[in-house]
């Protein structure tokens, strides 16, 4: 593939990635309201499953020989964890009609599932982006901070206000978040970092940061999924519903892209 037809294949491919994610958002929000949620339910696992499944596909072609090789690996564990979180959270909600929102399986799994991809995301940092500025450091870092410092007193505020008194479902939900910055810290530098805000320095095949985009994504939906668990506002839990989805497809179009221009022949 020459230069010429790169650029006509990248242009399609956003093209394609925009359609699809606005496609799979309009079908939950268009959804009746009370079907918004379960429709969400659906496509979580389809998309973490599609995602999953080119991971172990490039894991397949690609070996474990060497870091990446071993990174890859791990990332595949992380993303076969949540994609089993996600059809055991389907089954729950939709099969076995468990509608109150309690501490399950799939809850273990998540967090289970956090330390391949915090692995994962450390390792392609230092891998490829370790020389950021302490500038950039020390922005994220206060960033996090301050999120922190906003995030966790009005958590504690909305489940100490809600008839919700399941003390381990809130520590389960604070554990979403601080799993989340862990990895969302390396991810944003590596963000930073990758040329997409500086079209000077931006690579030609790696022009976006696919999988590290799709974690900040996920963190954002983490925070939502937590206030809605300790605030017995179950019935607002749709509205991650998207952003999970979103977040899972962005990864899956990573890994493709990853597949098609570094490991397919």
């Amino acid at each position: 593939m020459n230069l010429e037809s790169f650029y006509i294949f990248r242009k399609r491919f956003l093209f394609i990635v925009g359609l699809s994610l606005l496609s799979v958002i309009s079908l939950i929000l268009l959804s009746p309201e009370s079907q918004r949620e379960n429709v969400g339910n659906i496509t979580n696992p389809i998309s973490i499953i599609i995602a999953s499944s080119l991971s172990v596909l490039i894991l397949y072609r690609q070996k474990i020989d060497g870091e990446i090789g071993k990174a890859f690996l791990i990332l595949t564990i992380g993303l076969v964890t949540w994609a089993v979180a996600e059809i055991l959270f389907t089954y729950s909600g939709l099969i076995a009609l468990e509608l109150e929102r309690n501490i399950m399986l799939s809850d273990l799994l998540w967090l289970i599932g956090y330390g391949p991809l915090i692995y994962y995301s450390l390792k392609m940092y230092v891998l490829f982006h370790n020389y950021s500025s302490k500038k950039s450091i020390v922005v994220i870092l206060i960033l996090m901070t301050a999120y922190l410092v906003y995030i966790l007193p009005f958590i504690y505020d909305t489940y100490s206000h809600s008839s919700n008194e399941d003390l381990p479902l809130f520590y389960v939900s604070i554990s979403y978040l601080l799993l989340d910055l862990i990895f969302i810290f390396p991810a944003s530098l590596v963000i930073l970092n990758s040329g997409i805000f500086d079209n000077k320095n931006q690579g030609v095949l790696t022009f976006f940061p696919w999988m590290f985009v799709a974690m900040i994504t996920i963190g954002i939906s983490d925070s939502i999924f937590a206030y809605t668990s300790v605030s017995g506002y179950y019935q607002l839990e749709w509205i991650t519903t998207p952003i999970y989805t979103s977040g899972y497809l962005i990864m899956a179009f990573g890994l493709y892209w990853h597949y098609k221009f570094f490991i397919y022949k």
